[in-house]
Parts: C-alpha cells; structure tokens; sequence
C-alpha cells in the first residue's frame, strides 16, 4: 500500500492503507479485528480525513429498444443515493413509452431539441418542448418518452434518485 495512517476516534484505533485503487479501513472491536476493501477508490484527503472516491464510467452503448446511446457517467452501489446518465438521441428517432417505478428523473437538457411526452396515472397527458434551457423533473410512476425534434442530436443528462436500478424500468405499450 501506498499510503498507510493510524487514527482515534472514539477511543478506537483505526487504519487506513491505500493506493490508487484499493482501500482497506481497519479497525478492532470487543468481537475481534474487522477490516474492509474498497476498489475504486482514487485518494484520502488527509486535512480532514474525508475518503473521496473516483467510480469508473461505463463506455457508451446502444440501448436498441430506446433507439439511444447511454453512457452511464455514475451509477454504483456504494452511492445509492444518485446515479447520472448521458443520453444521445439521433434526429427523428425518440425513446419508447416506458416507466420508473423506483427513482425519480432529472433531464438537464445539454444539446438539441425535444419533445417529453408524460402520462401522470392521474392526470391528463403533456408534451413539453425541451432545450437546453430546460431540466424536468419526472416523478417515479409518471410513463414518459422523448422525441428528438431537431437537426442535431438531443443530449441530455438523467439524473435518478435514488440510483437507477433496471428492476425499475418497465417499457410500455405504445400509445
């Protein structure tokens, strides 16, 4: 390892060992010495004792049932609170009807233009017209898709809270 620290808190030793891609925290309780390894892990900030991590992005893929390329940017168990997606739609193509039903959406619109066309189980239907000045927040359970409307590709960023899981994703009928 390259890095190796011993700290107190709580009246309890801890170490810390790292590298460039492995963390392992150590510690001992009543029960006996516990250690943990952590992979992707990037640095320590040694000020103030905070761990930083630097999780791999996947390489970009065509999703062929949404007709787009995805490059997940951040979706990784260990921060389950959030994952980002970067979505490439090609002019003329558009996403098919499909639902979240664990994770609510955020589309930051980064280039292009668009149609999201949303069905709220209890409301009547919208399409709102979407550029880059625009972000929409999609609550889970509302069916949507997107249209590219342009001459340049639609690029735009989603961000789901908590993570995106593909248990959560359901294509629907279309409509």
């Amino acid at each position: 390892m390259a890095c190796h620290q011993l700290f107190k808190k709580s009246g309890q030793d801890f170490d810390v060992k790292f590298d460039s891609d492995r963390l392992e925290i150590g510690f001992t309780s009543p029960e006996g010495r516990w250690t943990c390894q952590v992979r992707g892990l990037i640095g320590w900030n040694a000020c103030n004792h905070q761990l930083f991590m630097i999780i791999e992005r996947s390489a970009e893929f065509w999703l062929a049932e949404e007709e787009c390329y995805v490059t997940e940017l951040v979706n990784d168990e260990r921060d389950s609170e959030v994952s980002v997606a970067k979505i490439r739609v090609f002019p003329g193509k558009g996403t098919q009807w499909h639902v979240l039903s664990g994770c609510e959406e955020r589309y930051i619109i980064l280039k292009g233009r668009g149609r999201l066309h949303l069905r709220h189980p209890d409301k009547e239907p919208v399409c709102v017209e979407v550029d880059p000045t625009k972000s929409v927040l999609i609550p889970r359970g509302v069916a949507q898709r997107i249209d590219n409307c342009g001459d340049a590709e639609l690029e735009f960023l989603v961000i789901c809270t908590p993570r995106f899981k593909m248990e959560y994703f359901s294509v629907l009928k279309s409509n």
